[in-house]
């Protein structure tokens, strides 16, 4: 079993989600320097196993440092969200039909660290 997986059985298994586990994931994903998509599904898909949970405050900004890193550190295009960014951030944000906190803060995350943002993300906002 891989460190990854480790973590989703832990997140899933635990009613509380710490500080110390919200770091050790941080860490986990970032320990090569790059977001991939898959990590971009498992944050997704945890946060949704997590939003009836009792959580640290710091899993939003995890949420939303992992999904800005995937979108923005990418050689493509790197520092700006491109069409098929914009795409994937809006459908992750509309899966559930409303904009939750912790996808409001990425949004709002994400916003702040470009110069141009798509207006189909702004009126997510």
């Amino acid at each position: 079993m891989n460190e990854i997986e480790r973590l989703k059985m832990l997140l899933i298994a635990l009613k509380e989600i710490d500080a110390k586990l919200v770091a050790e994931v941080e860490k986990e994903l970032f320990a090569d320097g790059k977001i991939t998509r898959e990590e971009v599904q498992f944050m997704y898909d945890m946060n949704r196993e997590v939003a009836f949970k009792t959580v640290d405050s710091s899993w939003k900004d995890l949420y939303a440092k992992v999904m800005t890193s995937y979108v923005l550190d990418d050689e493509k295009s790197s520092g700006v969200i491109d069409d098929e960014e914009a795409k994937l951030v809006e459908d992750i944000v509309k899966k559930d039909k409303a904009v939750y906190e912790v996808e409001h803060n990425m949004l709002t995350y994400l916003k702040a660290h470009v110069k141009e943002f798509p207006s189909v993300l702004e009126a997510l906002i």
